[in-house]
């Protein structure tokens, strides 16, 4: 479903994401602009997706492994925000194609080379413009959700998902 658009719910994405949830509708803008005051380098870039049998990726840019996707996942429209942290690196040339570093993998990684997940402050107010409640969610459900934006300060419309209407016919 290439240019998927929150103004016509997805019974697809609600099923493979979760028909037990909620959806926070945002814009590329609005993810760059609650971002920052985080303190962070935070690039935000739309997913790309290939056919990884005719096209290939930059091996030089360090990005592009997490900007490419599959073809047959194209129906996401996908972006990610990423920080990027130089793992711990040994120098070696291993060969006259290598760039001159040894890149560690399987047993030889250790954990002081690991670069764990990074908690990034988020201006929710910024972010998030809408919250859609699943088709399969019920009205307590919804009274919780607005009870919690409420009590978290946001303004921020929900919305209950108009699969759950009743059709025009």
């Amino acid at each position: 479903m290439p240019g998927y658009d929150w103004l016509h719910d997805s019974l697809f994405m609600w099923e493979l994401y979760s028909d037990q949830a909620i959806a926070l509708k945002s814009t590329v803008r609005r993810l760059r602009k609650s971002l920052e005051d985080s303190g962070e380098d935070v690039q935000v870039s739309k997913v790309k997706y290939i056919d990884y049998e005719d096209s290939k990726i930059d091996e030089k840019d360090t990005y592009s492994p997490f900007v490419h996707k599959r073809l047959s996942y194209e129906n996401e429209q996908e972006v990610r925000a990423i920080i990027q942290e130089t793992p711990n690196v040994r120098p070696q040339k291993e060969s006259e194609d290598s760039l001159g570093l040894y890149i560690p993998i399987g047993e030889d990684v250790t954990d002081t080379m690991l670069v764990p997940g990074k908690l990034v402050s988020v201006d929710l107010e910024t972010l998030v413009s809408n919250i859609y409640i699943s088709p399969s969610r019920g009205e307590q459900f919804e009274e919780l959700v607005e009870m919690l934006v409420s009590d978290a300060g946001l303004d921020v419309d929900v919305t209950r998902s108009e699969l759950d209407s009743d059709p025009v016919y």
